[in-house]
């Protein structure tokens, strides 16, 4: 994060299942890492290790010059722009942008859309784990 706000993500069903089967059944302390690296939270680099590693073994594969991290984020936005029908600001507040085209908007918006947010949450975490097409396999190339 770039800001100093705070900004809060709802988890989808799928980043659920993923976090207890990583944690367990203890609660982790609120400012607990859940994944860490080596000397604390997970660097750039080793996001970028794991993704390759998980790209690699895709069918057909990624290679190793088309994942970035901000291809993630990419991925997420061109997802819910050409196969939602979520509201634009929706997908931008849920990648923590600042919403308006002037500062008095972007001064009055200052809801979460908490809610709003969890359904595309729940979608983007259904759409991940679907089985792949052609359509979605273009659209999650994470360059």
């Amino acid at each position: 994060m770039r800001s100093d706000r705070e900004h809060r993500i709802p988890l989808s069903d799928a980043a659920c299942a993923l976090l207890r089967a990583v944690k367990g059944d203890r609660n982790p302390a609120p400012d607990e890492l859940i994944f860490r690296g080596q000397k604390g939270a997970i660097t750039k680099q080793s996001f970028l290790e794991i993704a390759r590693r998980v790209a690699a073994k895709m069918s057909p594969p990624i290679g190793e010059t088309e994942i970035s991290a901000h291809g993630f984020r990419s991925s997420f936005r061109t997802w819910g722009g050409e196969e939602t029908s979520f509201a634009r600001e929706i997908l931008e507040v849920a990648l923590s942008h600042r919403v308006g085209d002037s500062k008095t908007e972007v001064a009055y918006a200052r809801g979460a859309l908490l809610e709003k947010r969890r359904a595309a949450m729940q979608a983007w975490g259904a759409y991940v784990l679907a089985q792949p097409t052609k359509k979605s396999a273009k659209l999650l190339r994470v360059v």
